[in-house]
């Protein structure tokens, strides 16, 4: 006999799941918190339950640099070597 499952997860702050996909609610970052413990939940058309204990990494991306400030006219010269 065929069952439909329903799924959920705990704590749903930061995931959701949307018909058979785990989706993110915020914007992941590395730097703030690398590793996720959730529990994901499926229950079937005769209420019977099942959890199971899921972490999620977060992997770890080059950011875009964020505050270089060069005086107005500056130029850089492909190729240049930096020094250092």
């Amino acid at each position: 006999m065929w069952q439909n499952h329903s799924y959920s997860v705990s704590p749903d702050t930061v995931f959701n799941i949307v018909g058979d996909r785990l989706e993110t609610l915020v914007r992941l970052n590395y730097e703030e918190q690398n590793v996720y413990f959730i529990n994901i939940t499926t229950t079937d058309s005769g209420n019977q339950m099942m959890t199971q204990g899921v972490v999620v990494r977060v992997l770890d991306v080059n950011d875009a640099p964020t505050g270089i400030v060069l005086p107005q006219g500056t130029a850089i010269p492909e190729n240049t070597k930096v020094s250092g």
